[in-house]
């Protein structure tokens, strides 16, 4: 089992630590679930979709993390949202319609109706994880570059031969077409007409496999520091580069999975 953390949204000028942030708590804490829900700016129930993750982040707040892919098909029509980090996670899940949740990566029910994630995401906030997340970020505006500090910490044994830990960037309020469904969620349509999109992902900073942790015990420490620059712009998969990079809109989500990419553990 492990631990998703989602960082607040950047801001520019400061240092920026997480509720859970450094150093990372060792006490026992519960699971948190991830929500991964491949969507597209095509497709009839998107927005409802969208709607659902909302209320259930906003019924469990700190305990549900939500993150939109747009991939696929309806993804790239008219505006093309598709990076290819979102195409290898659909690939990986074989996402065959839109909008598809991904609960936790659990074992069992790897893909879900939008109408099931509620019923999978309940048992999951009750159950003890074995490892607490802590992440910290401080953005140099100057160099345009982010020092983020990660941390993993074991409460107890992994169940899992190995894990590995990920990392996700996220922005907010991008604007754009939404051409079907937008009537499901009319709080996201915009003055001018457009569709507020939240959530999207836009980059995965250690690719599809993630860090593979040194150790999983009881009482092993993770710790690394590293800087990223955020380009800025994210080309889509057809080259185009339709998403602005906005530094006060992004946020971060940590987790890990086990070796076989599933069984997310808990968000923090």
């Amino acid at each position: 089992m492990k631990n998703i953390f989602i960082l607040s949204s950047l801001t520019i000028w400061a240092s920026v630590v997480t509720a859970q942030g450094i150093p990372v708590s060792q006490n026992t804490s519960n699971r948190n679930a991830l929500l991964e829900e491949f969507t597209g700016v095509n497709c009839q129930f998107c927005p409802d979709g969208h709607r659902i993750a909302d209320e259930l982040v906003a019924a469990n707040p700190g305990r549900v993390v939500a993150v939109n892919i747009h991939s696929g098909s309806y993804a790239s029509d008219p505006t093309d949202f598709r990076i290819q980090d979102g195409e290898s996670l659909d690939n990986t899940f074989s996402i065959s319609g839109y909008p598809t949740g991904v609960v936790s990566r659990a074992q069992g029910n790897a893909t879900s109706s939008r109408g099931a994630w509620a019923g999978q995401i309940s048992p999951i906030l009750s159950e003890t994880s074995y490892v607490n997340l802590g992440m910290q970020a401080d953005w140099n505006i100057t160099t345009n570059e982010a020092t983020i500090t990660l941390q993993a910490y074991f409460t107890g044994n992994s169940t899992a031969s190995s894990e590995r830990l990920h990392l996700y960037l996220l922005q907010d309020d991008i604007e754009g077409k939404q051409s079907a469904g937008s009537t499901y969620y009319p709080e996201m349509v915009l003055p001018n007409g457009l569709y507020n999109h939240k959530k999207m992902l836009r980059n995965m900073f250690f690719g599809l496999n993630g860090i593979t942790l040194p150790n999983n015990s009881l009482g092993s420490l993770f710790d690394t520091t590293f800087s990223v620059s955020i380009q800025d712009f994210y080309p889509s998969v057809s080259g185009s580069t339709n998403v602005m990079t906005e530094i006060g809109k992004m946020s971060f989500v940590l987790f890990t999975t086990d070796q076989s990419n599933r069984n997310v553990e808990t968000a923090i």
